[in-house]
């Protein structure tokens, strides 16, 4: 799959993919580590789902070829933070 230059520019004005897991994690909320890792663990396999979905399609708009980037990014940095906590407990 390639991404355009004129996608990344689109990405720009919009960089919220179009469907956000509903789970968000609040960083003013007091939470211990196993339930902060519950919920980045669930919205982690949200993000593979939809990506999943993503991959499904036989082609996708430029649209969802930028919330597909977007959306590997965002679990990409789930999985860095579960491993950073992970590696403290």
């Amino acid at each position: 799959m390639t991404i355009l230059r004129r996608d990344l520019r689109a990405a720009r004005i919009d960089s919220r993919p179009a469907t956000r897991p509903e789970v968000e994690v609040k960083p003013d909320a007091f939470v211990s580590k196993t339930d902060l890792l519950s919920t980045l663990t669930k919205e982690h396999r949200q993000l593979d789902e939809r990506l999943r979905q993503l991959d499904k399609q036989i082609s996708m708009t430029a649209a969802e070829r930028v919330e597909y980037c977007l959306l590997k990014k965002r679990k990409l940095l789930m999985k860095d933070r579960i491993a950073r906590i992970t590696a403290f407990a």
